[in-house]
Parts: C-alpha cells; structure tokens; sequence
C-alpha cells in the first residue's frame, strides 16, 4: 500500500516526464512534446530578444 501512496500527490498521480515511459499515454506523451517545443520557443525569443541585435543579424547568426 505503501507504494500506491508514493505515486499519488495531492490525489492525483504523477506521471513520468520520460517519453518513453510505458506509463503515459498518447495524449500524455503528446502534451510533453508540445511543452517541449514551446520551452524551445521561449527560450529562442529570449535569446533573440535580450540580445538586442537587428532581426537579420540574428538570423544570420542562427541559420
């Protein structure tokens, strides 16, 4: 019974960030795709916008 406690947090299973994982489903690994891809995103318009270059230069730099 142990164990069965240790999955759950607040009443709610906590699932695996491992795509991988047998334990998620489609939707599950779909949605960690997507946080993925958006983190990516994030970070790129971070980047690009605390660099304070023109948009062409930057693009120049990353291509």
């Amino acid at each position: 019974m142990l164990n069965l406690y240790n999955g759950f947090k607040k009443g709610y299973k906590v699932l695996p960030n491992d795509i991988i994982d047998d334990e998620l489903g489609y939707y599950a690994k779909l949605a960690l795709i997507k946080s993925e891809q958006i983190k990516g995103n994030s970070d790129k318009f971070h980047q690009m916008y605390n660099d304070k270059k023109i948009y062409q230069d930057w693009i120049k730099k990353n291509c």
